[in-house]
């Protein structure tokens, strides 16, 4: 699994240092006055630890994760970051770009170990490389018994526990009580909606947070899952100071390597002051950093948390974040919502739901219609037949593919903000199973659809996605989508489909008992069943099709020839194998197919 950077990330690499004083024991090194620069250390050991991709969010004051109207600076800040065995964890500034097009595509944010040499230059919560870069190097930490809960064991299923930190500074503090604080996360006193809770819904319980087990420490104890930590560390210092400060004070007074020995996710509460963003995560790990009353709201809980297992953002045509129909888009400053789960990417890594894969390049371009559930009715069995997420995979290596949800607004999605009872669809890298940032690219409503121009960059090979439409008869309702490739359906493996797939070749010169599918695009009428009622069609359709037939009416008896016109005329012979024959691969009919003129030789 690798990290994809947004396309602007290398425009944030050299992050300047803002020349505050701090002081650290975590990197052995020498002070050294430099003109305008405050206690900066020359690196004399070099130290290797594990890398850190991070997202750090802002808000502009209209409670989203934006920085401005501006469209150049309207996008989270990402960090590279290198996580020492004690859990200090540096920011590295000035890392040559060059390095990040080659060995550093490599990098596992949360896995990846890398060195940096000696040299590098100290300041506050930063490592300026000066224009190098780490060096990749293999393994992980060794594991001793209190290291057994590592952050390295990240899954999307199973349980995990949870510390929230109130943090006290020298100057401000979070500004609610430990009870409130384990409220919020855990719902310890009633709160309705919070982290565990929506985790819990979403996942249909195969994610379980749970509070940090109780701990007496030497200056404070772990109690319903909250410690209050006190630093002597100003506002002013920024979040980075105080960050390590308050990692090194958890170590002392519980007698730890680091923090994540006591809980998988560590979430830091810090005063308002310390930090201008609202809250930030590293990606595939366990800490989370929070500004005062954002570590309260449930959609900054969920994004954060969604940070630490590997979920990237989610965001819409150009803007980051602004695919609002899940958690990792825009946060809201509402302590109970809104009440969603995630987009048809994240859902689908998320591994909680039932899904389909469909190829359409591949031969069994056969069938795709199919039904589709929204969240709030799948019925948590992930092997059962109310898929709710469709990948249609690009086969190219590298290349980004396309996910599909039915956005139904109830239940425990029924707060979701954009793209209510439509289908939605929406791209990303790395397979939909690791880390990468997804774009929403269309919100159908019933009778639109979607064409996926040139497919696989084959010209005039066009997927269209049909939203046909929304059967409310049935409980639980589902959304009939079908899914075409260069006119034909895909998708022949849909676990509840409407009707059987055709055959790829007739077998008989007259039509088979059993009607095969309209092949239109996008039918409007009610699809055949598995078996007529009588031996034979009726004289006319039922029901009859709003739009004008695009086929004659079927007559009272079968044909000669076969009505609705299929992509290939039968032959008044099977054609299987024959020379000259369609093809558009080997297979048991032809074993040796010419792909270029899609004939048998």
């Amino acid at each position: 699994m690798r990290f994809f950077l947004p396309y602007w990330f290398f425009s944030t690499l050299a992050l300047p240092n803002s020349g505050n004083v701090a002081t650290s024991t975590t990197i052995r090194g020498s002070i050294v006055q430099k003109p305008q620069i405050n206690h900066e250390r020359i690196l004399e050991n070099e130290q290797i630890g594990t890398f850190l991709l991070a997202e750090i969010d802002y808000s502009n004051g209209n409670a989203r994760r934006e920085l401005s109207n501006d469209r150049k600076n309207d996008r989270p800040e990402t960090t590279l970051n290198i996580e020492l065995p004690d859990g200090n964890i540096y920011t590295l500034t000035n890392v040559n770009p060059s390095w990040m097009n080659g060995k550093g595509k490599s990098l596992e944010s949360g896995v990846s170990k890398i060195k940096i040499g000696k040299g590098a230059t100290i300041s506050k919560a930063n490592i300026d490389l000066q224009g190098g870069a780490p060096e990749v190097v293999g393994g992980l930490f060794g594991r001793d018994l209190e290291d057994e809960n590592h952050h390295r064991n990240l899954a999307v299923t199973g349980t995990r526990s949870v510390l929230a930190v109130k943090v006290i500074a020298a100057d401000g503090e979070y500004s609610f009580n430990a009870a409130t604080l384990s409220d919020e996360v855990f719902g310890s006193s009633g709160d309705p909606v919070n982290l565990v809770s929506q985790y819990k819904a979403c996942s249909f319980n195969k994610l379980n947070l749970v509070k940090a087990s109780d701990r007496i420490g030497s200056e404070a104890s772990i109690s319903n899952g909250v410690v209050t930590i006190t630093v002597a560390t100003n506002t002013s210092e920024g979040d980075g100071v105080m960050r390590q400060a308050v990692t090194n004070e958890i170590n002392r007074i519980f007698g730890v390597s680091r923090p994540d020995v006591l809980a998988n996710h560590v979430m830091y509460c810090l005063p308002s002051a310390a930090m201008s963003g609202i809250a930030y995560a590293y990606n595939d790990c366990r800490n989370s950093v929070y500004q005062n009353q954002w570590c309260n709201y449930l959609s900054a809980q969920m994004h954060e948390i969604g940070h630490n297992l590997n979920f990237a953002h989610s965001n819409e045509g150009a803007t980051a974040y602004a695919d609002q129909s899940g958690m990792m888009g825009y946060s809201y400053s509402s302590d109970d919502g809104p009440i969603m789960c995630f987009n048809s990417a994240k859902s689908y890594q998320s591994g909680w739901y039932p899904t389909k894969d469909i190829t359409p390049i591949f031969a069994d371009c056969g069938g795709f219609d199919g039904k589709l559930y929204g969240l709030a009715d799948f019925d948590g069995n992930v092997s059962g037949n109310r898929t709710t997420v469709i990948k249609i995979n690009d086969s190219r290596a590298g290349a980004f593919d396309f996910f599909i949800n039915y956005n139904k607004k109830s239940g425990i999605n029924s707060g979701t903000v954009e793209g209510g009872n439509q289908v939605m669809i929406t791209t990303t890298g790395n397979e939909g199973t690791g880390y990468s940032e997804s774009n929403l690219l269309a919100k159908l409503s019933v009778g639109m659809s979607y064409t996926i121009v040139d497919f696989e960059g084959m010209a005039g090979k066009n997927v269209v996605i049909n939203f046909e439409s929304v059967d409310s008869t049935v409980s639980p309702p589902f959304a009939r989508v079908v899914i075409t490739y260069e006119a034909m359906v895909c998708g022949s493996s849909t676990a509840s489909p409407v009707t059987p797939p055709p055959t790829q070749s007739p077998t008989t010169l007259a039509p088979t008992i059993a009607p095969t599918p309209n092949p239109t695009n996008a039918p409007v009428t009610n699809l055949p069943t598995l078996s007529p009622t009588n031996p034979s069609p009726t004289t006319s359709p039922t029901p009859a099709p709003t739009n004008a037939p695009v086929t004659p009416a079927p007559t009272s008896a079968p044909t000669n020839q076969p009505t609705p016109k299929p992509t290939l005329k039968p032959t008044s012979a099977p054609t299987c194998g024959v020379p000259g024959s369609f093809c558009t691969q080997n297979s048991q009919c032809c074993q040796m197919c010419d792909r270029k003129k899609n004939a048998c030789k």
